[in-house]
């Protein structure tokens, strides 16, 4: 839900560095799951 959000809403820089390693764990599982 949160990346959603971000993703429509364009988060501040703050937000993206404050979130950074989850959302980048987040985008590269997705990656991961989506070669399976």
């Amino acid at each position: 839900k949160a990346i959603e959000k971000a993703m429509n809403n364009e988060p501040s820089i703050d937000y993206l560095l404050d979130n950074q390693e989850e959302l980048v764990h987040k985008y590269y599982q997705r990656a991961l799951d989506a070669k399976k």
